[in-house]
């Protein structure tokens, strides 16, 4: 223990002996390590609350096929047609749709008092009245401003009453309630039409089951998406963009082989500190703990800021620059969530990608150096 004590005491004098290029080599691993630690944790992170939110999502989905694409669906018609199939517990009407919102597109949802409910979600807003908005945390209004929409060359104005709690961003991030009345306006849809169907069943096992029913019960053609589809078609979503991350990660290994490189450029300095600790007495093994202790004593500090960084890009306020480079998001992402042990996991593989190639640049050449005579290494000849 006195050994290795004297030996840390050693290795810091070492480090403290050039701050400049300790505070060089700490900014760029600080750096390497938040630049790729945000993008695994954002995809990690996104993948997570996407699931999350599908989860309370209706097991199935259905969509009239016009020939033109989506078509609106017959209320009454449809709702007969489903609670006839055995095995469906409730079929709920939808009133929603894609529109232009200040910042970018925003999901319209059309409610009344007769139908408040949003895919499960807790009543905690009044529905909007004729000419009245509720937004979601993502929209870029507050209570008592105007917020306006567009769909083609129709502008709308609203007013807006609520926003929504952040704690509901995973499933209204961006949309916009207006009342029923506003909603078929603005979407073009009809008196007793609905933009699809939520269908509940008993049990999830029942989804794919009860499908061949389902699409025969119709007098016309639908498309039926369960919810483990919608969830895998997310969650594949997600990792494709998360393919991104080899892209944004090309600028993070450069920023790596040049550390190398600046490390290597002091390789003979290296080799005369080495013979003279070697004629000194000192062992290969301790030689290589000194230099290990170095390194660990630079890229440990710099693994924790640049994970701390990390964190906050993806769990703050400012995750909106994440999203906005990673998926061209305009507004403000929802509040992700991700386990806490998942999120250990990505910062761990985010230290062995950023500290293995950084130890390795440091004790390789030491390792050759202390295999070589030391009076070689004195007298810098080659061995």
């Amino acid at each position: 223990m006195k050994l290795n004590t004297s030996l840390c005491m050693w290795a810091s004098r070492e480090v403290l002996r050039a701050p400049g290029q300790l505070l060089m080599i700490f900014l760029v691993l600080a750096l390497v390590t938040a630049f790729v630690g945000t993008a695994l944790l954002f995809t990690d992170a996104l993948s997570h609350t996407a699931t999350m939110a599908l989860e309370k999502a209706p097991s199935l989905i259905i969509r009239n096929i016009s020939h033109g694409g989506w078509g609106p669906i017959a209320v009454k018609q449809s709702v007969k047609a489903a609670t006839q199939v055995r095995g469906v517990t409730q079929a709920t009407p939808r009133l929603w749709g894609l529109v232009q919102g200040p910042n970018g597109p925003v999901t319209v949802v059309g409610v009344s008092h007769e139908s408040p409910a949003l895919d499960h979600e807790p009543q905690h807003f009044n529905v909007p009245g004729i000419g009245s908005a509720v937004v979601g945390p993502g929209i870029e209004a507050i209570p008592g401003s105007t917020l306006q929409l567009q769909t083609g060359n129709r502008s709308f104005s609203f007013a807006v009453t609520q926003k929504l709690p952040a704690t509901f961003s995973a499933t209204v991030n961006d949309t916009v309630l207006l009342h029923e009345h506003d909603a078929r306006k603005i979407l073009g849809i009809p008196d007793g039409f609905a933009s699809d169907l939520a269908i509940d069943v008993y049990h999830a096992s029942e989804e794919e089951a009860i499908l061949p029913d389902l699409a025969t019960a119709f007098p016309f053609t639908v498309s039926i998406t369960t919810r483990s589809q919608s969830t895998g078609r997310y969650s594949g979503s997600i990792t494709r963009r998360g393919g991104l991350f080899l892209l944004v990660s090309l600028p993070a290994i450069l920023a790596l082989i040049l550390l190398v490189l600046a490390t290597n450029r002091n390789q003979k300095q290296y080799r005369q500190e080495i013979g003279l600790l070697k004629t000194m007495g000192w062992t290969t093994g301790e030689i290589l703990y000194l230099h290990g202790v170095k390194s660990l004593m630079i890229g440990l500090p710099a693994l924790l800021t640049g994970s701390t960084l990390a964190y906050g890009l993806v769990f703050t306020d400012l995750a909106i620059i994440p999203a906005n480079i990673l998926f061209d998001w305009k507004s403000s992402p929802p509040m992700l969530w991700i386990p806490w042990t998942d999120m250990l996991l990505s910062l761990s593989v985010v230290s062995a990608t950023v500290m293995l190639p950084w130890l390795a640049a440091v004790i390789w050449p030491v390792f050759r150096a202390s295999a070589t005579d030391p009076q070689q290494l004195v007298l810098m000849r080659e061995p």
